[in-house]
C-alpha cells in the first residue's frame, strides 16, 4: 500500500470508530508508528477509548465511617471470594 494510499485508509478506520489498537492490527503497523501520527486525530475528535470515570456520591456518608472503617474476616467473605482468596 502506498503511504497516501495507506494514510486515507487510516484516517477512513479512524473516522468509523476504530481504535489505534485495532487499526494497527489491520494494517500491520506499529502502534507507536500509528500514535505518532495519528494520535492528534484521534484526540482532538474524541475517538480515544475513555475508561476512566468518577464517583458522583461521597466515599462516607459521615464522619463515623471515616474514622472507623470496616474490618473484614475470613468468615465474612462469600463463597466466591473465599474460592479467590485460596487461589492467590
Amino acid at each position: 500500500m502506498k503511504n497516501e494510499e495507506e494514510a486515507k485508509y487510516i484516517m477512513s478506520l479512524l473516522r468509523k470508530g476504530n481504535s489505534l489498537e485495532r487499526i494497527s492490527e489491520l494494517v500491520d503497523r506499529d502502534f507507536k508508528y500509528l500514535e505518532r501520527n495519528y494520535g492528534n486525530f484521534s484526540m482532538n475528535h474524541g475517538l480515544l477509548n475513555k475508561t476512566l470515570g468518577h464517583k458522583d456520591g461521597p466515599y462516607y456518608e459521615n464522619e463515623d465511617q471515616i474514622l472507623n472503617p470496616p474490618r473484614y474476616d475470613y468468615e465474612s467473605l462469600s463463597e466466591d471470594e473465599k474460592e479467590l482468596f485460596h487461589k492467590l
